[in-house]
């Protein structure tokens, strides 16, 4: 069974508070202003995400036998060039989703707050390889595997919408429709190609799987915003 790190979980108490700060954040158009309404149960909701999000990419990482440790998502590399970097990593998940949504007055919700780093994991490679051709040949983790780690995180999302949306219609339960909401948002940033977050890793390790990905995800934002 996996065994998070101090630094691992402390990171996911920070997206979790991070992410139920950028739900409250809403503009009031009869003061005109920007409020920011902390709402306990926010922190229900973003953690049921953030937390099924991880779990799904935590059982997926043995079967590419690999291990994945969550962190705050930062950016170092800024451009093509091998000195194009700066000297310390810039917690962008931490910047950017509060600047922007401040600067939107809470229009547009970057919920874009950690990455994870994958390992091989060789004890668990060698079990898989004996006797298989193919499982030789993939002796060292590749980019395809960090890419199937990921879209178990982003079907996890789309099964936890489907179910708490089910929840809300049928059965009229608490939040249950807040959470499928923003778990397809959640999502839906995450699947950006760019740095170290999981659509990245997606795109770049397999543009099929992306592209389907990217088409689910269509299809749920427009059934959010229609129902």
């Amino acid at each position: 069974m996996k065994t998070f790190t101090k630094k691992e979980v402390i990171w996911i108490v920070v997206a979790i508070i991070l992410f139920a700060l950028i739900i409250g954040i809403r503009y009031n158009s009869e003061k005109e202003t920007l409020q920011l309404n902390l709402n306990p149960w926010f922190l229900f909701v973003s953690a049921i995400i953030i937390i099924i999000n991880i779990l799904a990419k935590e059982f997926a990482a043995p079967r590419y036998s690999a291990k994945i440790e969550h962190k705050l998502w930062t950016l170092q590399r800024w451009g093509w060039y091998k000195r194009s970097y700066f000297k310390k990593s810039i917690p962008m998940g931490i910047i950017f989703p509060l600047i922007f949504s401040f600067l939107t007055l809470g229009f547009l919700k970057p919920m874009v707050f950690l990455q994870h780093e994958t390992k091989n994991d060789p004890a668990k490679r060698i079990l898989k390889k004996q006797g298989t051709r193919r499982a030789e040949r993939k002796s060292e983790l590749n980019e395809v595997d960090m890419a199937f780690i990921s879209v178990y995180g982003f079907y996890s999302l789309i099964l936890l919408a489907i179910v708490t949306s089910i929840l809300s219609l049928y059965f009229n339960i608490p939040l249950t429709s807040t959470i499928a909401r923003y778990a397809i948002f959640y999502g839906a940033w995450n699947l950006i190609p760019f740095g170290h977050l999981d659509g990245a890793k997606t795109f770049y390790g397999s543009l099929v799987a992306y592209s389907l990905l990217l088409i689910v995800y269509l299809i749920a934002l427009i059934l959010t915003f229609i129902l």
